[in-house]
Formats: structure tokens, C-alpha cells, sequence
């Protein structure tokens, strides 16, 4: 991995839960570091966004070889961007009940199941943002299927996986590492409650058919709350989602959506900050047809265009 493709990769990692403008300043002590001891950086994707984390990172930057020069410039850099972190906005997740149980293999769940906040991981540390598909999840719900007041660890690929419609009642998310949430099957889904931080890229995706609803959920720092498959395999829709009484913090597109599919996205109730759009429309394609892009309309995208704060 050479210098540039390091520093792109850590940026990638330590960016999430970062602050406006700090992804570019990591990415700079990275490339600038990874010049004279590119070793440390050897697996970027296991740092996490977090200010004891970076003081160690720190601490390796400043004991390896390196000019008194770049050493003055680290402690500068990483100085400004712990102080920057510690004004950034984290998840309130309740306090777990008991410790946190390992699975070995993903939780099936048919019926309703209440965990009365007790944290589940799969012991694995998130080393990767491919799909690595429902053998990763911490629980699948069969359809029809209700998940409640339960805490899913940082340590796990995938989250929870819906093969139908399903219901998930204050679920909370640590640390997204692919997904949060995954709606694969036909059916309506209701989001209630709960809560996801840190996702490089979306919390809930929805492959299948039917409406997502997500009300009273609170996402912070993501690339998007929600969004409709853009190159299923078979893709298409529609696909809809009703997205109220959420707080949103440091988030890129609140919702995205396949406007070619007749998907709609409705909005209301719903508030934050360092929300860069709250609707994005696409042009979903099948698989191995190119990429999804984005479009200019907004005629799918229904109810808030800007949010206030909470």
C-alpha cells in the first residue's frame, strides 16, 4: 500500500465521528507520517474514531523514526484534532445489562423478543465495508418477526438482517460497520426508537419491496440514514420510506432514493445539524449495469427539505 492509498484508508477509518473538516487534517498527518514509517499503518481499518485511540496512534507517530520537524507537526495536528472531537456529538445509548454476549453464529428470531438492553456482538472487529451478507448479521429476523431493547456491539460486520416485514423497538447500534439494518425481503418495516452512530456510508439499506418506516430514531455521523438499493440484482421498486420524529447529526443525505423505481421519501418532524441534504434522488440500475447516480429532480422526495435544530 503506498502513502497516499494509506493515508486514504485511515482518513476512511478515523474520519467516522469526526468533525467538519478533521478527515482532511487526519488524512494529512497520515500521508505525512506514513512517508517515513509506513509500518503503522499497515492495517489503518482498526483504528477507531475515538480520542484515546488517536493518542496512541499519536504516541506510535511521535516514538517511531521521524525528523524533529515531522514529530512538532504530528503533535500539532493530532493536538487539533482531539480538540475538535471533543466537542463531537455521540450516540446516548442506555447502559447495557450484564456483559456483552459473543455469537458465534447470527441469532434467528421468529415471534417478538425483548433483551431488555443486553449488548450483542459477533467478536469480530469491523475490518471491512464490503457486503459480507446475512452470515455476518447479529440477528435475522424472520418475517413478521419484533426485536426490542437490545445493543449491538461494535464488533460485528453486519446487524440486522429482515427477511420479510419486521419491527425493530429501540435497537441500538455502537458503531456501524456495512449496514445497521438490512430490509432483503417483501414487506413493511417500522423502525422505532433506537439509535446508530459512526457509518461510513448508510445505516439502513433496503433491498427488498414495501415501505420503511423509521420514527423517533436518532443517527449520528453518517454518509445516509437510509437508502434504496441502487444496483440490486432483479433491482427496482417502488420502495418507499417514511422517515419522522428522528434527530439527525452530522449526516451527508438523510435519505436516498430511486426516483426511476417510483420510490418516495416523506419527511416530518424531524431535526438536526451538519445535515448536507435531507432527499437525494438516484437512478438505481440492476447489478452490472454501471453505477447508481444521482438525478436533479426532487418531485419523490415529499414533506422537510432543510431541518431545524433539535
Amino acid at each position: 500500500m503506498d502513502a497516499w492509498a494509506s493515508s486514504a484508508a485511515a482518513t476512511h477509518v478515523l474520519g467516522r465521528g469526526s468533525v467538519d473538516g478533521v478527515p482532511e487534517l487526519i488524512a494529512f498527518v497520515v500521508y505525512r507520517s506514513s512517508q517515513s514509517f509506513p509500518t503503522l499503518l499497515s492495517s489503518p481499518r482498526s483504528l477507531r474514531t475515538s480520542p484515546n485511540s488517536l493518542s496512541v496512534f499519536s504516541a506510535q507517530l511521535l516514538s517511531a523514526k521521524s525528523t524533529s520537524s515531522l514529530k512538532m507537526q504530528t503533535k500539532v495536528f493530532v493536538s487539533a484534532l482531539l480538540a475538535g472531537m471533543a466537542t463531537a456529538q455521540t450516540l446516548n445509548i442506555p447502559t447495557r445489562s450484564g456483559s456483552i454476549v459473543s455469537l458465534s453464529a447470527p441469532s434467528t428470531i421468529s415471534g417478538s423478543k425483548d433483551y431488555a438492553n443486553k449488548e450483542f456482538d459477533r467478536g469480530r472487529a469491523c475490518d471491512t465495508d464490503a457486503d459480507t451478507g446475512s452470515d455476518s448479521a447479529v440477528f435475522i429476523l424472520e418475517n413478521g418477526a419484533t426485536l426490542s431493547n437490545v445493543i449491538i456491539g461494535a464488533n460485528q460486520l453486519e446487524g440486522v438482517h429482515c427477511k420479510g416485514a419486521c419491527t425493530l423497538k429501540n435497537v441500538w447500534f455502537r458503531d456501524v460497520c456495512e449496514d445497521a439494518i438490512s430490509a432483503l425481503g417483501t414487506g413493511d418495516v417500522l423502525i422505532q426508537g433506537g439509535g446508530a452512530q459512526n457509518a461510513v456510508d448508510k445505516v439502513v439499506q433496503h433491498n427488498g419491496r414495501g415501505t420503511v418506516t423509521i420514527d423517533g430514531f436518532t443517527v449520528v455521523t453518517a454518509g445516509k440514514l437510509y437508502r434504496g438499493c441502487g444496483d440490486c440484482t432483479n433491482n427496482g421498486g417502488p420502495r418507499n420510506v417514511i422517515v419522522k420524529n428522528v434527530k439527525a447529526k452530522s449526516v451527508k443525505e438523510l435519505v436516498g432514493i430511486n426516483s426511476n423505481y417510483g420510490d418516495v421519501a416523506t419527511i416530518s418532524n424531524t431535526c438536526g445539524s451538519s445535515v448536507s441534504k435531507v432527499c437525494q434522488e438516484y437512478k438505481g440500475v440492476s447489478k452490472g449495469s454501471g453505477e447508481s447516480s444521482k438525478v436533479s429532480t426532487t418531485a419523490n422526495c415529499k414533506g422537510q427539505t432543510s431541518l431545524s435544530a433539535c
